[in-house]
């Protein structure tokens, strides 16, 4: 994710522009049409990389600014080595073009060089687990750009790790699964502000809300929403999913159960719909580690916002 360049009265437009895939909707597996984009990140010069699925095939797909026809430059099917994916939950890309692939059901990221047909095992691996070795069901990560240090929201442990090497991961927030503010409910969404101390933004899916967290803190702040409580007033969430944060410090939420996208200004009690009114695109009834979702993939760029749908990618 990136932060946005400019300030939070950004008003969004109201109609979007397709960058990637059909305008009208038309799902296909070839340079040109996407069949189930499952994540995007925005490289240098504006790049746009995309994460694409079809019956158990990934591909990763780049498509250069103007360009409606993507590259393919990884290939993987469904499985457990490490040239293939198991349940895709998100990447990044790094300075150096580096591709990483947050494997859910792997449990487990993976490191792809510019041109490499395999990935290598930068954090978990080491099956399913509670141990510091190990991740349990991740969903989101984070990729700090000048240390490559790797953070990541571990659904089913409730917790935020960081892994510094590829043996472990170092507890940085998150003690065990409840409501209380020590706590997370199965998070699902993660940003890390690195221009303001690695302070953290978690996703609390199942508390409804958004927790702001200090780098060594033991415990967080809610900022967005009520803490274990869902509804659809506007100062509420029901279910967020994933999150942004702009310079200026307000967060921009997916909010799966109300189907939109809230703008929650820095020290507001309430949030906007920013006029991005979505069919959200899971594919399951409730987040568990057995079931296979797809979520709406947001991320801000340089003052804009780009969005997934079913099969075309959106700049607002």
């Amino acid at each position: 994710m990136s932060a946005l360049s400019n300030c939070s009265t950004t008003v969004w437009a109201s109609n979007a522009t397709t960058i990637v895939g059909s305008p009208t909707g038309i799902a296909g597996f070839n340079s040109t049409l996407l069949n189930g984009p499952l994540g995007i990140a925005v490289g240098t010069n504006d790049s746009i990389f995309v994460m694409d699925y079809s019956a158990s095939y990934y591909r990763m797909q780049l498509f250069y600014p103007g360009s409606q026809s993507g590259i393919t430059i990884i290939n993987a099917t469904g499985g457990t080595g490490l040239n293939q994916i198991s349940s895709f939950a998100a990447l990044n890309i790094d300075v150096s073009g580096n591709i990483y692939i947050l494997d859910r059901l792997n449990y487990c990221v993976t490191k792809w060089a510019p041109g490499a047909s395999t990935g290598i095992l930068v954090a978990g691996g080491n099956g399913q687990g509670s141990s510091l070795n190990q991740l349990d069901s991740p969903y989101d990560f984070f990729v700090e750009p000048n240390t490559s240090y790797i953070w990541i929201v571990d659904y089913n442990n409730c917790r935020v790790v960081k892994w510094m090497n590829s043996s472990t991961g170092v507890l940085v927030a998150g003690a065990g699964c409840g409501t209380r503010s020590s706590q997370f409910y199965y998070p699902t969404g993660l940003f890390v502000d690195t221009s303001d101390s690695n302070t953290l933004y978690v996703a609390d899916y199942w508390n409804h809300r958004i927790q702001k967290w200090l780098y060594g803190a033991s415990r967080g702040t809610t900022v967005a929403g009520q803490s274990g409580v869902s509804g659809s007033a506007l100062n509420q969430l029901n279910k967020p999913y994933t999150l942004t944060v702009d310079t200026s410090g307000s967060l921009y939420i997916v909010d799966y159960g109300n189907n939109r996208i809230v703008l929650w200004l820095l020290g507001a009690t309430s949030g906007i719909v920013i006029g991005i009114h979505l069919t959200m695109r899971i594919i399951c009834s409730s987040l568990k580690a057995t079931e296979y979702c797809i979520k709406i993939f947001m991320i801000i760029h340089l003052g804009k916002l780009y969005q997934t749908t079913r099969s075309k990618i959106l700049r607002f």
